[in-house]
């Protein structure tokens, strides 16, 4: 067993919103942890929550002996960490952002953690599965098509099974759902960017690693995510037109003006008529079709 001369410092940002069912599992997940290689210390950031969560989910805090901070409103995901992230006085080593929709087996965890610390990464992430069917991978890491921001993901929707390579490897960026972030990279380049509000900002923070910063997966760590419980699921209109925003948004701080044109010109004739097709169960896709669009020009030629 590898024993660390002096114990890590983890500041756990944990966000939720009107979801003490899935907050609470996470919560005992992560209370659990009880590793002399690291000391976590839990802050669960109640993001504008009905009065009828934030008793529950104050409680359960105060009984786990976890920080519990309070929104009046919604910030959205970034801000909402930032503003947590602030109050953090003392010297941390890594930050590690958790959805309060994951759970995971506590061994997975703290081989995750250790290992993102012994290779040396500087943002780094587990698979992610979907769940209940912890089965099949929702995220491994994946790479972007730097002209036009898109993403490739190989083992998206895939089994576990399939995984050959458990060796860590680097990547392009990794998922926000579970994300463990350096202090270094974090001093070299700061943090998420406020402007996104659902969505995005996770790759957003990837792209901004310098040559020097290292992005890895971890594949012999798996953990388990309940895709979007919290906004009506990844195909809800929510959930579909935050991701425009932010793919716009992203589109339009590009530096590069050949990347910042194809980008745009990828969400226009691509990534918009996929994601209004994806959110057809819920509203008609002729219906979903102008106000994406309109979104998209108003946040690029905004910036």
């Amino acid at each position: 067993m590898i024993s660390l001369s002096k114990p890590l410092r983890i500041e756990v940002l944990i966000l939720t919103l009107n979801d003490y069912k899935d907050t609470e599992a996470c919560l005992n997940c992560y209370s659990k942890i009880n590793n002399p290689n690291f000391q976590l210390y839990i802050h669960l950031i109640d993001n504008g929550s009905d009065v009828i969560y934030t008793e529950k989910l104050f409680m359960i805090c105060k009984a786990l002996n976890i920080d519990y901070i309070r929104n009046d409103t919604n910030l959205g995901f970034a801000p909402a960490l930032d503003k947590a992230l602030s109050t953090i006085r003392k010297k941390y080593d890594y930050i590690l952002l958790s959805n309060n929709d994951i759970v995971f087996d506590l061994h997975q965890m703290e081989t995750f953690i250790l290992k993102s610390f012994l290779h040396k990464s500087s943002i780094s992430s587990p698979v992610v599965t979907f769940y209940p069917n912890s089965n099949i991978i929702w995220q491994e890491g994946g790479y972007i098509n730097r002209l036009f921001l898109h993403l490739w993901m190989p083992m998206k929707n895939k089994l576990v099974s399939e995984i050959k390579d458990f060796a860590p490897r680097k990547v392009d960026f990794v998922s926000g759902c579970v994300m463990l972030i350096s202090h270094d990279y974090i001093k070299g380049i700061g943090f998420l960017d406020t402007t996104f509000f659902y969505s995005v900002e996770d790759l957003d923070y990837c792209l901004r690693a310098r040559p020097i910063d290292k992005i890895m997966i971890f594949p012999e760590s798996v953990i388990h995510h309940k895709v979007a419980s919290t906004s009506g699921g990844w195909t809800s209109f929510f959930s579909i037109y935050n991701n425009v925003f932010g793919r716009a948004y992203l589109s339009s701080k590009q530096v590069n003006p050949f990347v910042k044109i194809c980008s745009f010109l990828y969400l226009l004739i691509l990534f918009i008529p996929v994601k209004a097709w994806q959110v057809r169960k819920s509203r008609n896709v002729f219906s979903a079709l102008p106000a994406l669009y309109k979104k998209s020009f108003k946040i690029w030629f905004k910036k």
